[in-house]
């Protein structure tokens, strides 16, 4: 097995569910508690750089955005989330998700196939909110914390800025569309590389940073180059494909890809004089001219 792209219809339909079950849960937040939030999606899904592992599940991660939160709330983080859960739980009930789980940092639902133990997909919502110094803050649930009793302790974390990385990302898309595939390609490449290696210590936005800084690294190394081409000197740019397109192109030049094993073997029979198929590309390149 091995990660590809999700195809772009097959993930709009997951963003569009949890839009719903989102949108529900935030009227509900509004109007029956008083707490306003907007949700916001992030991470890969944010990025357009979705994958999976061969036909196994994946997953779509959203912030809740606290906009304002009544004294009670702050008073009690345990009474907040257990707010948003249950109206996370009504709004996915519709839906056909299990009710959420809650862990360390998120609520998470998950959605099985025909009823079986399967998981097809999953999305994972942090309850996020700003500081005063305009610091993002996201709420953990340390449920092991000593003297807190059997709920644990809530508080809020510091989330780490990724300034420098979305700095390095700017640069890149603004290098040339080629540098951007490049980083496509580096993060299937080395999201493969630590599952052939059973390595599990590398989430996946710690692999997207080290596909940004090995691409960055690359474009300081040619001093800036302003501009770089795929192929027949054809461009590969989001401007001009689809992202059904470029998650196909990744694909097609990924090793690990039966898109990239399939059109290999097919040019190796192609230029095999002992293969059927090296008479019918002669054959169509005659009727050409």
């Amino acid at each position: 097995m091995s990660y590809n792209y999700v195809n772009n219809s097959d993930s709009q339909r997951c963003r569009s569910a949890c839009s719903e079950i989102l949108t529900e849960a935030r009227d509900t937040l509004r109007e029956q508690y008083d707490i306003v939030t907007n949700f916001e999606l992030v991470g890969s899904g944010a990025r357009n750089m979705i994958t999976r592992n061969g036909d196994g599940p994946y997953d779509l991660d959203y912030n809740l955005v606290i906009v304002h939160l009544p004294d009670q709330y702050k008073n009690n983080l345990g009474y907040l989330k257990e707010t948003v859960r249950r109206c996370l739980n009504n709004a996915v009930r519709s839906n056909d998700f299990d009710d959420t789980q809650d862990s360390t940092s998120v609520l998470t639902s998950i959605r099985h196939f025909n009823d079986t133990p399967n998981v097809v997909f999953s999305f994972d919502v942090a309850i996020v909110m700003y500081n005063s110094n305009g610091t993002l803050m996201r709420l953990i649930h340390n449920k092991n914390a000593v003297g807190f009793g059997y709920n644990g302790q809530l508080t809020w974390n510091e989330v780490p800025s990724a300034k420098k990385v979305a700095d390095k990302v700017a640069a890149i898309k603004k290098a040339g569309a080629g540098y951007w595939m490049q980083v496509r390609d580096k993060y299937l490449d080395f999201k493969n590389r630590y599952l052939s290696r059973q390595d599990n210590s590398h989430p996946s936005f710690i692999v997207y940073v080290e596909a940004v800084n090995d691409v960055y690294q690359t474009i300081q190394n040619q001093g800036g180059k302003k501009t770089m081409t795929k192929g027949s000197e054809q461009k590969v740019s989001g401007k001009t494909h689809t992202q059904a397109q470029l998650n196909a192109y990744a694909n097609q030049n990924n090793p690990n890809n039966p898109a990239y094993r399939a059109s290999h073997s097919n040019h190796a029979n192609q230029c095999n004089p002992n293969n059927k198929e090296f008479s019918h590309s002669r054959s169509a390149g005659s009727k050409k001219k």
